[in-house]
């Protein structure tokens, strides 16, 4: 088992794929990084591509 520490609260940018399992979703993770103090990172397209994204899975 890897150990490993979970924290909370860390804003972060993330790039990566969704995918369908069996189960559900999962996630590919290409890259993470932590934002720095005061940046933000803003898609106005997101809750659109993911209601897409959702739709098309659950078909």
């Amino acid at each position: 088992m890897i150990e490993t520490e979970i924290l909370d609260g860390l804003p972060v940018e993330v790039s990566g794929r969704f995918f369908k399992t069996e189960d559900g979703l999962g996630l590919e993770v290409k890259s993470i990084r932590e934002l720095e103090p005061g940046e933000t990172i803003h898609n106005p397209e997101y809750p659109s591509i993911w209601g897409e994204f959702q739709d098309s899975i659950n078909k």
